[in-house]
């Protein structure tokens, strides 16, 4: 598959080159235009959010701790009128927690050594893709880190990212841990999260691999 990438783009999106993709296996998320509207929508920062001192911090945080379902986050936000970053600041404690850009490739190189599986949410305002299951070849070129498989390519300028969250959303089958890469403007440049079901906890390798980040 061969994107153009949109003129009014950040640099630090991801560019797929030539990579090949059947959509007859392609995941059934990528065939709905309504989770790629999901993702234009929720990758971009709430504009304008509110002041901090306009928002219920208290009920916000409650029901952060009441979420069921992880995609019930962002209609979560736009109730309550802040951006994405701003959640991130206000969330209930342990939540979300900012980390080094750097563990963003730390990450990567732990999930190939451990064959982790995963999943990779990247798109922007035209396309979204997931990427779910290993990444093996990971390689720095200059200002990329890049996963270079047969199936499925990754080149993310994370020198740009302006910062990086570990963010846990709980569920009914417990929480889901998620590391969220944003730009300078707030705006969504990348999810990971352990590879998953609905209605499946969140796999034990994928907590540890939070862990070993976070400590």
């Amino acid at each position: 598959m061969n994107l153009a990438k949109p003129k009014n783009q950040s640099d630090i999106q991801q560019e797929l080159y030539n990579t090949p993709f059947d959509f007859s296996t392609a995941n059934p998320c990528l065939k709905r235009q309504g989770f790629a509207l999901w993702w234009r929508e929720a990758a971009r920062a709430a504009s304008p959010a509110k002041a901090d001192k306009d928002i219920d911090q208290s009920a916000f945080q409650q029901e952060w701790l009441d979420l069921q379902d992880t995609h019930d986050f962002f209609g979560f936000l736009r109730r309550h009128g802040v951006s994405r970053t701003q959640a991130l600041r206000l969330a209930p404690e342990g939540h979300a927690t900012p980390i080094a850009v750097s563990k963003i490739e730390e990450l990567l190189h732990l999930v190939a050594e451990k064959g982790l599986e995963i999943m990779v949410f990247i798109g922007n305002n035209h396309c979204l893709q997931i990427h779910t299951g290993k990444a093996e070849r990971i390689l720095r070129t200059g200002p990329w880190i890049n996963i270079l498989d047969a199936d499925f390519n990754m080149h993310l300028r994370d020198e740009a990212l302006n910062s990086v969250w570990v963010v846990k959303k709980p569920t009914n089958m417990g929480s889901v841990h998620s590391i969220e890469a944003y730009d300078v403007d707030g705006n969504l440049v990348a999810q990971f999260f352990g590879k998953r079901k609905p209605d499946v906890p969140e796999r034990e390798d994928w907590q540890q691999a939070i862990h070993t980040l976070t400590s």
